[in-house]
C-alpha cells in the first residue's frame, strides 16, 4: 500500500528547491516524487524576479513497484530514457538552468513526462564576448574620450546525472572567454563616429589592453591660435622715469613727484596704435576647421588739445600741458603755473585745467582746478580742490583738501541720465496706451489741440516729478560743462534744455502727434549714449592725494590718500580706496580715518591715549606696526577698542 507525504518548497531555482526537499524529507532525489509548480525567474535588477515552487513527496512502495517505474539518465550530454514496466510510472524530465531542452522538435520550459520514443536534445547555453564603446566628446569638439565596457563570453556544459524517475537536467559553467579588441577596431569605430582628426594612437593600444572600464583620451584637436588685439603704445608714459624699477636709495615720494609732472609740447607724438595680428585656424577632432576669430582694432579718439591722424593711428599734442589717456581717447589738459606763492597778491586761483604752484599756498587762499593740483611748497589754512590728483610736496596744516571731486559728480549725473531716459520711455508708452483707449480715442480736444495734450495730462499727474528731476540735475550738467571741453557735452546741454522746456507748462502741446514726441525723446537718448562713455571713464577715475605731513586738516580723495613723511596729526581722512601712512615714523594720531579700501599705518594713536578712530568696510584690512590704547577700530560690523599697547596688528572687517 502506498503512503504519500507531500511538501511544498520555494527556492531561487528548481535545483535549490529539490535539494531543500531532500533535506526536509531525508531522502535522495531518486526516492522522491516531484511536481514543478513554477519555474524560477531572476528578473532584471531584481524587478520581475520569481521563485521556483515544487511539490515533493515520498511514496513508500515495494521493490516490485520500483522496478516497474521508468528512468532517465544523462550521460556525456545525451539523455537515456527507460520506459516503465506494466503498472509502473513514466519518467519525468525537469528543465533546469543554463540550457535549452527540445523534445520532438519543440522547446520545453517546464517538466514533462518522456519515453524512449521521444527525441530529446539538450543544448547548453553559450554567450559570445562583447565590448560596448562609451564615447564622450567635449562641447567644443576639441577632445574625445572613450571607455569600453567589456562583457566576458560564457560556455556551459550539460551535467551528467541519474538514473532517476524525475530528473532535473542542468548545465554548469565550463569556461569564460575574454573579449578581444584591437586598436584597429577602435580606430574604425571612431571613424564611423566621425572622430577622424588628432587620434592619440598610444592611448588606443592602452585602451584595448585595459581590463577596467576606464576613460582614455583618444583624440585631441589643435586649438586655434588666438589673434592679438590692437594695443596703444603710450609714448608720454615712456618718458616718465618713475616707471623704471626704483633704486635702493630712491625715496617713494620722489617717484610720485616725477610721475605727476609729465608734460608735453605742441606737435609731440603722444600715442600710437600697435596694429592687430591675425590668429591661426585650428582643427577639431571631427576634422572641421575652427576660426580663431577676428582681432579687435583700435581707433584713437582726439580729446581736447589733441589731433589724431586720418587713420586714427597716431595722436599728437596741439597745446602744452599734461597728457592723459582713457580708453582710446587722448587728451592734453592745459596747465597753469604760478611761479611763486598763492597769497593776497595772486588772489584765489580757479582754473579749467591743471595748476602747478612752485611756491606755497598761504592763509585764507584757495586753489580750484578741474585737473590736478601740484604744490611744491606747503599749504597752510587754505582750501585745495582738484578734479584729479593733489600733490603737496611739503606740509598741509589747517587745510581742507579734496582730490577727485568730479568723479563723484560724474557718477551721480550718469545715474540721473539713465533714470531720465527710462522715465521718458515710460511716459511715451503710457501716452500711447492712453491714446488708443476707447474713452480717449474720440476726445474732441485731442482732435482740436493735438496728441500732445495727452502728454500734458500725464505730466500733471502720474509723471509730475519728471520736469522737476530735469531741473534738479541741471546744476551738475553745468559743472561738467565748465570742467570738460568736450563737444558731446555741449550737444547734450542743447537738447537737455529743449526737453526741459517742452515738459513744463504748455510745452507738450507743441507736439501735434505722439510720434513727434517719441522722436524727440529718441534724440535725447542718443545724445545721452554719446556722453555715457566719457562720463563713465571720468566716474571711474580714482584720484590720489599725496602729502608729506598733515596737521589739523580734512583730507578727502576719491581714490588713495598717501602720507609719505612724519605722519598725520589731529586730522580727518576720507578715502574712496586705500590709506597709506608709511613714512618715518608714519604716525596717525587723533582724528578719524574712513576708508573704502585697506588702511596701512606704522604707528596708530599715542601714549597719552588720544582718541583715534579707524573705519573700514567688510573684507578690508587694517595693518599697523604699533597701536596705543585709546584707538577704536570699526571693522565692518566688528568694533575693537584697544586697551593695551599692541604690535603687528592685522584686523579684517567682518
Amino acid at each position: 500500500m502506498a503512503v504519500d507525504k507531500k511538501i511544498r518548497v520555494e527556492a531561487e531555482t528548481v535545483e535549490a528547491a529539490l535539494k531543500e526537499a531532500e533535506r526536509l524529507l531525508g531522502k535522495k532525489g531518486r526516492e522522491l516524487k516531484v511536481e514543478v509548480i513554477s519555474q524560477g525567474r531572476k528578473g532584471v535588477l531584481g524587478i520581475g524576479a520569481r521563485k521556483a515552487v515544487i511539490d515533493a513527496w515520498v511514496q513508500e512502495e515495494g521493490t516490485e513497484r520500483k522496478r516497474k517505474d521508468g528512468l532517465i539518465r544523462v550521460l556525456n550530454g545525451q539523455v537515456e530514457v527507460t520506459d516503465p514496466e506494466e503498472g509502473g510510472l513514466p519518467p519525468t524530465l525537469i528543465v533546469g538552468q543554463h540550457l535549452q531542452v527540445i523534445i520532438n522538435g519543440e522547446n520545453v520550459e517546464k517538466s514533462q513526462e518522456v519515453s524512449s520514443r521521444d527525441e530529446i536534445l539538450l543544448i547548453p547555453h553559450c554567450s559570445e564576448p562583447e565590448w560596448k564603446p562609451l564615447l564622450r566628446v567635449t562641447s567644443d569638439n576639441f577632445q574625445a574620450f572613450l571607455a569600453i565596457e567589456k562583457t566576458r563570453g560564457k560556455v556551459y556544459a550539460v551535467e551528467d546525472g541519474g538514473p532517476d524517475r524525475e530528473m532535473v537536467v542542468t548545465a554548469r559553467l565550463e569556461k569564460t572567454i575574454e573579449p578581444e579588441i584591437s586598436p584597429e577596431e577602435i580606430e574604425e569605430y571612431l571613424r564611423r563616429a566621425g572622430i577622424t582628426f588628432g587620434l592619440v594612437k598610444s592611448n588606443l593600444q592602452e585602451l584595448a589592453d585595459c581590463q577596467e572600464e576606464r576613460e582614455f583620451l583618444v583624440a585631441e584637436g589643435v586649438r586655434p591660435l588666438p589673434p592679438v588685439d590692437a594695443s596703444v603704445r603710450v609714448l608720454f608714459q615712456e618718458k616718465c622715469s618713475c616707471l623704471q624699477p626704483p633704486g635702493e636709495g630712491e625715496n617713494k615720494m620722489e617717484r610720485v613727484s616725477l610721475h605727476q609732472v609729465i608734460s608735453v609740447e605742441p606737435g609731440e607724438l603722444l600715442a600710437e596704435v600697435v596694429p592687430p595680428q591675425p590668429g591661426k585656424p585650428g582643427r577639431d577632432v571631427k576634422d572641421q576647421e575652427v576660426s580663431p576669430g577676428e582681432p579687435k582694432d583700435i581707433m584713437l579718439v582726439a580729446g581736447p588739445g589733441v589731433r589724431v591722424d586720418e587713420d586714427g593711428r597716431k595722436a599728437f599734442a596741439l597745446i602744452s600741458g599734461r597728457p592723459e589717456i582713457s580708453g582710446a581717447r587722448v587728451t592734453v589738459h592745459p596747465s597753469y603755473t604760478i611761479s611763486g606763492d598763492v597769497d593776497a597778491k595772486t588772489g584765489k586761483v580757479v582754473f579749467k585745467g591743471d595748476v602747478h604752484v612752485l611756491g606755497n599756498v598761504l592763509d585764507e587762499m584757495s586753489v580750484e582746478a578741474v585737473g590736478q593740483v601740484t604744490i611744491n611748497g606747503f599749504a597752510a589754512n587754505a582750501s585745495i580742490i582738484a578734479g584729479s590728483n593733489v600733490l603737496v610736496h611739503r606740509n598741509i596744516v589747517g587745510c581742507t583738501v579734496r582730490a577727485g571731486g568730479l568723479a563723484v559728480i560724474c557718477n551721480r549725473f550718469n545715474k540721473a541720465l539713465v533714470e531720465l531716459v527710462e522715465n521718458l520711455d515710460k511716459l511715451a508708452e503710457a501716452a500711447g496706451q492712453l491714446l488708443h483707449h476707447p474713452s480717449v480715442a474720440g476726445n474732441k480736444d485731442i482732435v482740436r489741440v493735438g496728441e500732445g495734450v495727452i502728454l500734458k495730462m500725464l505730466l500733471g499727474s502720474k509723471f509730475q516729478e519728471l520736469p522737476l528731476k530735469f531741473q534738479e540735475n541741471r546744476q551738475e550738467l553745468q559743472v561738467l560743462l565748465d570742467s570738460f571741453d568736450y563737444p558731446e557735452f555741449k550737444d547734450l546741454e542743447k537738447i537737455y534744455t529743449e526737453v526741459s522746456q517742452r515738459l513744463v507748462g504748455n510745452g507738450p502741446l507743441g507736439w501735434k502727434k505722439l510720434e513727434e514726441a517719441k522722436g524727440f525723446f529718441a534724440d535725447f537718448k542718443g545724445r545721452v549714449e554719446q556722453v555715457h562713455v566719457i562720463i563713465q571713464e571720468k566716474a571711474a577715475d580714482q584720484a590720489c592725494l599725496t602729502a608729506t605731513y598733515v596737521e589739523n586738516s580734512s583730507l578727502e580723495s576719491s581714490g588713495n590718500v598717501v602720507i609719505t613723511g612724519k605722519g598725520c596729526y589731529s586730522s580727518n581722512i576720507f578715502a574712496g580706496n586705500d590709506v597709506e601712512i608709511k613714512g618715518v615714523p608714519g604716525v596717525f594720531r587723533g582724528g578719524e580715518i574712513v576708508a573704502g579700501g585697506d588702511v596701512t599705518v606704522r604707528e596708530l594713536g599715542s601714549p597719552a591715549e588720544v582718541v583715534t578712530e579707524i573705519k573700514i568696510n567688510p573684507g578690508k584690512t587694517l595693518r599697523a606696526d604699533r597701536v596705543f590704547p585709546g584707538v577704536i577700530i570699526f571693522a565692518g560690523t566688528r568694533v575693537e577698542r584697544v586697551t593695551s599697547e599692541r604690535y603687528g596688528l592685522v584686523l579684517t572687517g567682518e
